[in-house]
């Protein structure tokens, strides 16, 4: 599988995304990468599987 290294376009808006879902800036980082990509999460976390679904990103059932 290809990897790349991303960085958010700003990290207010990871910040915000943290604030507004309640959840920990490592895991709105990853929800800001799923809607900057347009690329589904996979993930067991509950707080950033609601937070995925209420932004419209896909979720992978694991």
């Amino acid at each position: 599988m290809p990897v790349r290294l991303a960085d958010p376009v700003s990290y207010d808006g990871v910040f915000d995304l943290a604030n507004r879902h309640g959840l920990t800036v490592y895991d709105a980082a990853y929800l800001d990468l799923a809607l900057r990509a347009g690329l589904p999460l996979a993930s067991l976390d509950n707080a950033l599987c609601n937070a995925a679904r209420r932004c419209g990103v896909g979720l992978i059932q694991v």
